[in-house]
């Protein structure tokens, strides 16, 4: 009974408590307020998309090189789903419809039929979330949902890329930061990570994992 999702997790002990599938870490002095909670809390969210990943040519759904190992140990404590659908098969929209729960044709949207923005009628997640003593953030490598006017509704903090798709690391390592410093405070966090590396044009990487350049 003291293993569920709301224990705390004690660092270091061996034992996963609020069974994220990891303990959690060691830390020093100065830094175990950022990652232990009282049970009583309310929960942090993090949420963190790929664009146009492909789940044939992952390992964690059976590709046969290990190219998600990350997303394998994730699974392998928690939860892996195997149908996933989208309201509408474009990114902007998809979006919308998910950080409203309801689908795009219902949304109050302006009239650019490529960016078409997202009018204040349209209540966000992270408006109501916002509203609930939530402090929170997005991060993204792209600057692709800049040209959609109103679609960061209700994040305190928001960090896009520069062009259409800037180096992962960089935001991931901003996003890090900004939950480290958030959990430290008492309010509870929402925080939204969104990459594109997937996405065409493709980039030759050799770290952190060299893939090759073979078709399979």
């Amino acid at each position: 009974p003291r293993v569920t999702p709301p224990a705390r997790d004690v660092p270091g002990n061996g034992r996963d408590e609020n069974c994220t599938g990891l303990d959690a870490p060691r830390l020093v002095e100065d830094r175990a307020a950022a990652y232990v909670r009282p049970a009583t809390a309310r929960p942090s969210v993090v949420l963190v998309s790929i664009d146009t990943a492909r789940p044939d040519h992952a390992s964690l759904y059976g590709y046969h090189r290990a190219t998600t190992p990350t997303l394998d140990r994730l699974a392998a404590g928690g939860a892996r789903f195997d149908r996933a659908y989208t309201a509408v098969p474009q990114t902007v929209r998809s979006f919308a419809s998910a950080f409203t729960g309801r689908y795009a044709t219902s949304l109050c949207w302006g009239r650019d039929p490529q960016f078409p923005p997202l009018r204040d009628p349209n209540e966000m997640i992270a408006e109501s979330l916002r509203d609930a003593g939530y402090a929170t953030s997005a991060f993204t490598n792209t600057s692709y949902f800049a040209l959609t006017a109103g679609f960061f509704q209700g994040f305190d903090v928001t960090e896009q890329g520069g062009g259409f798709k800037d180096d992962a690391r960089v935001t991931t390592w901003k996003a890090r930061l900004w939950l480290e410093q958030a959990a430290r405070e008492a309010r509870p966090f929402f925080t939204w990570v969104h990459l594109v590396d997937p996405h065409e044009p493709y980039t030759d990487r050799t770290e952190p994992q060299d893939f090759g350049h073979e078709a399979a």
